[in-house]
């Protein structure tokens, strides 16, 4: 039974969008693609090991994710490469990648939804059960001009508070023009217009790029601020689409954190998952 190690902050793709390995469901369907190039679902096993990890983040210039550093990696010459030995090389500069984000009929259940919450509780400076409170951009909190609002409109300066309940029922109706516009007013933005997320916010710009059908063309591009150890992930909407088709590697680092580890397994040894935008090799 083929078979991959995982962290769990890496993210597999699903028809409910991109969920954190350690709330993914231990039984249940992931999406992968097939031996014809093709997006197809498989059930899937998600087993806790005892062992602790620290994470490796992977990013190429379509993709950026989490993996453990035993994670096994497809690039475009069907070679698989450990995550770990992607960082040690340095050669992540040289790598080619098929990356795979967008699904055109995905739509997140709750405990999608969820994940997409506990981001922002790691983000917020306030919270409770209902609602959280974001830092806005550019806000200073030494700013007497900054204590006014809480809620805001887009563009203002001042913090933002989402309410839980509208945050979810939002989501579940509206997700592809709701996640834009939530990470219009929760990230930062560059003076031209790209948008910047925290390495650790990784999965919103997953969920951004596939609420954004240019993604499906690579009509986008991701960059990093280092190649060997990225704190952003800058995206930059209608970029160049590479004439390859292939994603040139970005960035490769490992952060020292006691993450639990998983073992993902399925029974299609011609299917490959997808975990953030990268293809997992079924060993």
């Amino acid at each position: 039974m083929p078979n991959q190690i995982l962290a769990g902050e890496s993210s597999l793709l699903t028809f409910e969008g991109w969920r954190k390995v350690r709330n993914t469901p231990a039984n249940g369907p992931a999406l992968g693609i097939d031996r014809g190039g093709r997006f197809d679902k498989r059930a899937v096993q998600v087993d806790r090991l005892d062992a602790g990890t620290n994470v490796v983040y992977l990013g190429s210039d379509a993709a950026f994710g989490a993996f453990h550093p035993d994670s096994s990696i497809i690039d475009s010459d069907n070679r698989s490469h450990s995550a770990d030995s992607i960082v040690r090389s340095g050669l992540v500069g040289e790598l080619r990648f098929e990356n795979a984000v967008f699904v055109e009929d995905c739509k997140p259940d709750v405990s999608a939804i969820e994940d997409l919450w506990t981001d922002l509780l790691f983000l917020s400076v306030l919270s409770d059960e209902d609602k959280l409170v974001l830092p806005a951009k550019g806000w200073d909190e030494d700013d007497p001009a900054s204590e006014d609002g809480v809620e805001r409109a887009k563009g203002c300066v001042g913090p933002l508070l989402i309410d839980r309940k509208d945050f979810f029922s939002s989501l579940q109706e509206e997700w592809r023009t709701e996640v834009p516009d939530l990470v219009a007013d929760i990230f930062e933005h560059t003076a031209e217009d790209d948008i910047v997320f925290d390495r650790e916010s990784y999965v919103w710009c997953l969920w951004s790029l596939m609420a954004f059908p240019g993604s499906a063309e690579r009509k986008y591009r991701l960059t990093y601020d280092n190649l060997q150890h990225s704190t952003m992930v800058q995206l930059r909407m209608d970029a160049p689409i590479p004439t390859s088709g292939l994603s040139k590697g970005g960035t490769a680092f490992v952060k020292k954190d006691e993450d639990l580890s998983f073992q993902l397994s399925w029974n299609d040894s011609s299917w490959s998952p997808v975990s953030s935008g990268f293809l997992l090799a079924p060993d």
